[in-house]
């Protein structure tokens, strides 16, 4: 199961995280995050920088893990679902992209970069 192998390969990337008394052990959901953040991210990074050591990191973990980069993929798009899926239900809006500037809004710009620039070239014709 692919759950299993992401939750080894975890416990693979973060075996730093561990061992210690419990006050400086991170905790499970601080760990979470932070594997939903290197698996969300992977393929991107993947194309940006190929040899970087989280790269090699990821890689090497999934190779010990017999974990798939398609398996990996897979399991972004469902943490991506589930992050989705708790913004419709917390009723956050959803992001709308800035209205397009009406004639009026460019006129009124224009004027202010107009006015703007005359106050700074009349005081050097008085000069």
């Amino acid at each position: 199961m692919v759950s299993e192998k992401i939750r080894q390969l975890q416990q693979l990337l973060f075996a730093s995280a561990f061992g210690f008394t419990a006050e400086f052990n991170f905790h499970d959901d601080v760990l979470e995050v932070l594997m939903a953040v290197a698996v969300l991210h992977y393929h991107d990074m993947l194309r940006l920088a190929p040899t970087s050591p989280y790269i090699k990191r990821v890689q090497h973990g999934l190779a010990q893990v017999s974990v798939t980069e398609s398996e990996l993929g897979s399991w972004s798009l469902t943490i991506l679902g589930d992050l989705l899926q708790r913004k419709k239900k917390l009723g956050e809006p959803e992001e709308k992209p800035p209205a397009a500037p009406t004639s009026d809004d460019l006129v009124r710009k224009q004027t202010e970069l107009i006015q703007q620039q005359l106050h700074l070239v009349e005081p050097s014709q008085g000069a």
